[in-house]
């Protein structure tokens, strides 16, 4: 696994060649702006880490996960963080890098910062028991908006129906709230989403169906299909995941 590790480093080093802003891989954010990211997440109650490929370190500003925290130094080895990974999720992990980095190698410059990629991995916890956790990467500049860094968000996924997570990757336009780009083992639709969004707002399943000139019952499927494909209990954990996705 170290081999693939390795391999997307050196994937990485080319590929943000094309991008100013990343074009340092051992560039790291300057003081104030690295204590104004962890006020941020203090005040947004989120684990945030800064990524450096360059430097093949996560540094954690903020842990929101209890159960992490006996793990989750200010400064830890990549290779490290991976050995408290499941087994199992480390090729996902290597291929979601893959597919990101591919994905914005084409992408003018613009554009890159306002998507996120998701997926989700399991990552253990003190008590050695294996949690889902959503991992959300994005790209964040320094105040001139000159250079950036990667950055990862970790959130534990509420309401799990199981603890085997599925196995999608997106790439989410935050700014629009809408896919950018999904793989091909991520199959929820726009359509599951918008029903989502108004199951939010209160609506029951036969407004919505009027909304959307859909029957009642078909509404209920894909209240169904949401629920199976994440993986959660009910809608009300279905909109926590989405929102931490950036849809809603």
């Amino acid at each position: 696994m170290k081999e693939t590790n390795d391999g997307v480093n050196l994937l990485y080093k080319d590929i943000i060649k094309k991008f100013t802003p990343l074009s340092d891989p051992d560039y790291m954010f300057p003081p104030e702006k690295v204590e104004y990211l962890r006020q941020m997440a203090l005040a947004s109650n989120q684990t945030l880490a800064l990524c450096n490929r360059g430097r093949n370190t996560y540094t954690f500003l903020n842990v929101r996960n209890p159960d992490f925290r006996y793990f989750f130094k200010p400064k830890l080895d990549m290779d490290k963080f991976l050995t408290i990974m499941h087994p199992d999720d480390l090729a996902h992990f290597h291929h979601a890098w893959e597919f990101v980095l591919m994905f914005i190698s084409d992408k003018i410059q613009d554009d890159i910062m306002s998507y996120v990629l998701v997926f989700e991995c399991r990552l253990k916890d003190f008590e050695g028991n294996y949690q889902r956790v959503m991992f959300k990467y994005k790209i964040i500049l320094d105040d001139d908006g000159e250079k950036g860094q990667l950055v990862l968000f970790l959130r534990s996924v509420d309401g799990s129906k199981s603890l085997t997570p599925p196995r999608g990757m997106y790439v989410i336009d935050v700014r629009n709230k809408n896919f950018k780009y999904c793989d091909k083992d991520s199959n929820i639709t726009n359509r599951e989403i918008e029903i989502i969004r108004y199951s939010m707002k209160g609506f029951s399943s036969e407004e919505i169906g009027q909304m959307l000139n859909l029957s009642k019952n078909t509404v209920n499927n894909h209240r169904r299909n949401v629920l199976d494909k994440i993986s959660v209990r009910d809608n009300g954990y279905a909109a926590m995941y989405f929102r931490e996705m950036g849809l809603i």
